[in-house]
């Protein structure tokens, strides 16, 4: 008999084990069944993402699996993307970066792109807030409001909340329209008036405006629009460089509560409303300088059209368009030369254009007024439907001046002003024409600015509190509308007219 050798044994042994599992396996499939051999599979490690995309501000976590080893995290720009111990992964600014998971001697990669994060409708910024893209400012004030603002022009509207701190502006921050800029207590705006400045601190215009070199892009009333700016005391100083706010055919603007200083010698305004409609200017400080002797002869509000210079955007038609319900509510003028008022008049041929229903109302004008020349306090140039109602003066006008000065004035109401200490001398040789000039001179009507003009005659002026009319000085073609002047005082006495 052949004997078996010890290998072939445990061979067969093997091969009965194997075929008797088997046989329990398939005969009893309720069972639970263990294998008796164990296996250990190393599993694959991997990062959670090799590409990702992220906005400025937001965050993701990266994970590793595949392993309980440490992982040390690092990236490779910080000015981009960060990432914490644990994998977190914060965007910090615009641009890219590699975000590496190292385990062992292995390293893990995720590709990191870093944008610009989707316009909002609500900003809050400050002297230290970084720019929408997340970077550090570098290039001014004007800069970084420019930057936020134009965000409201991707959503359509938007508010700017301006928290305290001083701003100083080298060039024009520019406005869009539907937007509303809310000062919170503490805000001070200075023009910087070194040499390359801009001139205008706020300017009402969209990018696309900037951006379009038509010289007649924008017409009528059809520029920015709708937008509010309330100022809770926030200081504007212009540094005797530029004017604060030039208005250009806008529409429906409010500016409210700010207290203005510094105006510019001889050459811009506080405001510059050109070619405008729906324009109120309340509850504002204006104190052009420390005294009315020594600084220039512009009004701290100009009232204007856009084809005398006075608006030289690019973008501007210079189509002749005059401003139209324009209010002037509760505001003080302190210091200057003129208060508010137009220097220049437009018309088409022979026929003037009127500024439409200017109102100014509840305001205090002291010290305003040159005493040397005839500058006043307000200038009604080519303004029609107007009303000078409950108005202060004091200490105004001078030499050749008045309070209210009225050339082409059509439609005019004057009621309930008081004029206190308003002893002006004024000489009426330059102009060469009659003049009706009210008790001390509160009020001077000149025929100078109007020969041109045949439609403006004289209609209903009264004196004060009665229904009798005042004989006209001129010939009926060249005098003014004024069709009610009641309830005005002077120095607490009630104002009469007379004749000089």
């Amino acid at each position: 008999m052949k004997t078996v050798g010890v290998g072939a044994y445990r061979k067969l042994r093997w091969m009965v084990v194997t075929v008797l599992c088997a046989a329990f396996l398939i005969f009893n499939p309720g069972t639970e069944s263990k294998s008796p051999f164990t296996y250990e599979v190393s599993a694959k490690v991997k990062i959670s993402e090799t590409k990702l995309q992220l906005a400025v501000g937001s965050s993701k976590t990266l994970k590793i699996s595949g392993t309980k080893k440490k992982v040390k995290w690092k990236t490779s720009n910080s000015d981009a993307a960060k990432v914490s111990s644990k994998g977190k992964v914060t965007a910090v600014s615009t641009g890219s970066c590699k975000i590496t998971a190292k385990v062992g001697k292995k390293n893990y990669i995720c590709t990191t792109k870093v944008v610009e994060a989707p316009a909002k409708t609500k900003y809050t910024i400050n002297p230290n807030t970084k720019l929408p893209n997340g970077k550090v400012n570098s290039k001014g004030d004007y800069y970084l409001f420019n930057k936020y603002l134009s965000k409201f022009e991707e959503t359509g509207h938007g508010t700017l909340t301006i928290q305290a701190g001083t701003y100083t502006f080298k060039n024009t921050v520019y406005i869009p329209s539907n937007v509303v800029i809310y000062c919170e207590p503490g805000v001070k705006f200075v023009k910087d008036n070194s040499s390359g400045s801009a001139h205008n601190m706020f300017g009402f215009a969209s990018s696309s405006q900037l951006a379009d070199s038509n010289s007649n892009a924008v017409y009528g009333y059809e520029g920015s629009h709708d937008i509010k700016i309330k100022g809770n005391g926030a200081k504007i100083n212009l540094k005797d460089y530029g004017q604060g706010f030039a208005i250009g055919h806008c529409k429906n603007i409010t500016i409210d509560g700010f207290i203005m200083e510094d105006m510019a010698s001889s050459t811009y305004h506080f405001f510059e409303v050109n070619s405008s409609m729906n324009v109120t200017i309340s509850n504002c400080t204006m104190m052009a300088g420390p005294d009315r002797n020594t600084i220039g002869c512009k009004e701290c509000i100009n009232i204007d059209s856009d084809d005398n210079g006075g608006f030289n955007a690019r973008w501007s038609s210079k189509d002749k368009t005059c401003c139209q319900s324009v209010l002037i509510n509760n505001c003080t003028f302190k210091n200057a030369q003129s208060g508010i008022g137009t220097h220049n008049y437009s018309a088409d041929g022979t026929t003037q254009k009127y500024h439409d229903a200017i109102t100014v109302t509840n305001c205090t004008f002291e010290n305003v007024g040159l005493e040397s020349s005839s500058t006043s306090p307000i200038r009604s140039m080519s303004w029609r439907n107007v009303i000078i109602k409950n108005n202060t003066f004091k200490n105004c006008s001078g030499k050749n001046g008045c309070p209210i000065r009225m050339d082409g004035t059509n439609n005019v109401q004057i009621v309930s002003n008081s004029f206190v200490s308003c002893d002006g001398t004024k000489s009426t040789a330059s102009y060469n024409n009659k003049d009706y000039v009210l008790k001390k001179n509160m009020l001077y009507i000149s025929k100078k600015y109007n020969n041109s003009y045949p439609e403006c005659v004289t209609k209903n002026l009264y004196y004060s509190g009665t229904t009798k009319k005042i004989q006209n000085a001129y010939s009926e073609m060249y005098d003014y509308y004024i069709n009610l002047v009641k309830d005005n005082k002077v120095d607490g006495k009630e104002m009469k007219f007379v004749q000089q």
